[in-house]
């Protein structure tokens, strides 16, 4: 499958909301709203990936100073800016899931926040993920402080 990678905008904004509904259970999806924050304030840090012309998957994010996800940084608030870049939503629309497109977008990703001289990516992932993430060279660092929608997450971060 051939797909598109690009920074994300506004316009993308409802699919975006659309499969984030669909990759998460409700209690851990962000808002709309989140969303909108993000791409307002950090959209060079939001990638999309199309096919067809259609949005199926994206890596969006934002930097930090953290060293691993606080769940300060999921709330559409202004926050301390570092050399680390949080990676807070890897989406895959349901239709295009075990085809490589999270895998071909967090490639993109890690290549455009070397560019960006970011030193740390950080993000947390449930305990069945951490193999996938480690192919990128995310190393797990143990429970995660975060309690996002309640579920129990592990820190992951990775040098570059």
């Amino acid at each position: 499958m051939e797909l598109n990678i690009r920074k994300a905008t506004l316009d993308d904004l409802d699919r975006l909301a659309e499969i984030e509904k669909e990759a998460f259970p409700p209690e851990e999806a962000a808002p709309k709203k989140s969303y909108k924050w993000r791409l307002e304030h950090f959209s060079e840090f939001a990638f999309v990936g199309e096919s067809n012309g259609i949005i199926v998957g994206a890596v969006i994010g934002r930097p930090t100073k953290e060293k691993t996800i606080v769940d300060d940084l999921y709330e559409p608030q202004e926050l301390p800016i570092g050399d680390s870049y949080a990676i807070l939503s890897v989406l895959t629309a349901m239709d295009y899931r075990k085809k490589g497109v999270a895998e071909k977008i967090m490639n993109y990703t890690i290549s455009e926040m070397k560019k960006k001289n970011m030193e740390t990516l950080c993000l947390t992932c449930k305990k069945q993920l951490i193999h996938y993430y480690a192919k990128f060279g995310f190393k797990e660092l143990g429970v995660s402080k975060s309690t996002h929608g309640g579920a129990i997450w592990y820190d992951m971060n990775m040098q570059i």
